[in-house]
């Protein structure tokens, strides 16, 4: 962990939480998820702030959103006017919010926010800079490839999660210096893991999703691949390369500073 990261206090306490939720044509979706987002502020006794960013839906989404927004006072959207993929949604998300965490939830319904929420926030203690939820009985076309891609990032990172392309409670702070086009929501739990940062989990059940269509495909098999294979590449090839060059500027900075003929001035000069 860099020294110039301080941890904030664990969200449960501080309360500094932002709910972020990706969303492309999830019309069928939308009225049942702010249902329960309500209830689940009811039940924890305090209301979270809420930022949807439509992806470019093409669907009833945005009127659907319009309507919701007047009846949900803790509801912000923003739209994309196209879709921009999931890396630009992370980058809407950590541009509009200013709270210490952010809960990156889901619009299907395969996360019920009414028991994940509650329970990514009492696993985030004083030492965890980042929760994953792991997905239990999980009945989707997914798993295998979930598998080895988690696999391939416990061994590659340290990453000692099993499901980190779920839903997450992370510090905001450590997101905004990274590029996210590079690594992508995909990788980010395990990047900040080989960073040295502390990453838990916790089980959360998996449902079906309630409405509408997985956006889930095989090219995505390969895109996932290609895009391991860029953050492998930034982690261990560009990123030392980048601290060594700023290592080489720092020390030769003090060494000018050093040979430039700066006079010490003594203590008995000084007095005189």
């Amino acid at each position: 962990m860099t020294a110039q990261n301080v941890r904030p206090l664990p969200p449960l306490f501080s309360r500094s939480i932002t709910v972020v939720i990706p969303c492309l044509n999830e019309e069928g979706n939308l009225e049942k998820l702010f249902l329960d987002l309500q209830l689940t502020f009811d039940n924890l006794g305090f209301t979270l702030p809420v930022l949807l960013v439509d992806d470019g839906s093409v669907d009833q989404t945005p009127q659907i959103l319009v309507s919701l927004q007047k009846k949900y006072s803790f509801l912000k959207v923003i739209r994309h006017p196209q879709r921009r993929g999931v890396a630009a949604v992370w980058r809407t998300a950590v541009t509009h919010t200013n709270t210490d965490w952010i809960f990156w939830g889901q619009a299907d319904l395969e996360s019920d926010f009414k028991t994940d929420l509650p329970a990514l926030l009492e696993a985030c203690g004083p030492d965890v800079d980042g929760v994953a939820g792991w997905r239990q009985k999980r009945g989707d076309n997914k798993l295998q490839t979930s598998k080895f891609a988690n696999g391939s990032c416990r061994i590659a990172f340290g990453m000692n999660i099993h499901d980190m392309n779920w839903i997450k409670l992370v510090r905001r702070d450590l997101l905004t210096p990274l590029p996210i086009e590079k690594i992508t929501h995909r990788f980010l739990l395990a990047v900040l893991a080989g960073q040295g940062y502390n990453i838990t989990e916790v089980s959360t059940p998996w449902h079906n999703r309630y409405s509408g269509v997985s956006k889930f495909g095989r090219k995505r098999l390969l895109k996932s691949a290609i895009d391991f294979s860029r953050v492998f590449w930034w982690f261990y090839i560009e990123t030392p390369v980048v601290s060594l060059q700023q290592d080489t500027l720092a020390w030769a900075k003090v060494n000018k500073l050093g040979m430039g003929g700066t006079k010490v001035v003594s203590q008995t000069e000084s007095n005189t």
